[in-house]
């Protein structure tokens, strides 16, 4: 079991972990739902809305249907079709973030409470 040794490191372990997940849901949600892979006409506006939409359809579903949607349980071939992403597009997004001063203060902000809250936990389970 990893753990991670200052607020730097814990900041990139979590947000690593976050980024996996909704990778594969939006991979997920491509897989089923092909209108996300196909240039939209409609205002931006209405494009935001057109994931979370989709996400709440694809819930709807599978409480209903259980029993045919077996095949896209998580760890299954086709709930894992994920889209990767570029790595030099991400890594460009890190840096950009990483020079803007506010986005640095935020992310500095967040990464010492998560490293405090970590800290309580790891003080509690002992």
């Amino acid at each position: 079991f990893y753990r991670p040794a200052n607020k730097e490191e814990l900041f990139n372990l979590q947000h690593a972990s976050a980024q996996n997940v909704v990778k594969h849901i939006f991979g997920v949600i491509k897989h089923h739902f092909r209108i996300l892979l196909l240039p939209l006409e409609h205002p931006i506006e209405i494009q935001a809305l057109i994931p979370v939409a989709l996400c709440m359809v694809y819930n709807i579903i599978r409480s209903l249907n259980k029993e045919s949607d077996s095949n896209s349980e998580p760890g299954d071939s086709t709930s894992s079709i994920v889209q990767e992403g570029n790595r030099d597009d991400e890594e460009g997004e890190l840096r950009a973030l990483n020079q803007e001063p506010s986005s640095k203060a935020l992310q500095d902000s967040i990464a010492e409470e998560m490293w405090h809250d970590y800290q309580n936990h790891l003080c509690s389970a002992h």
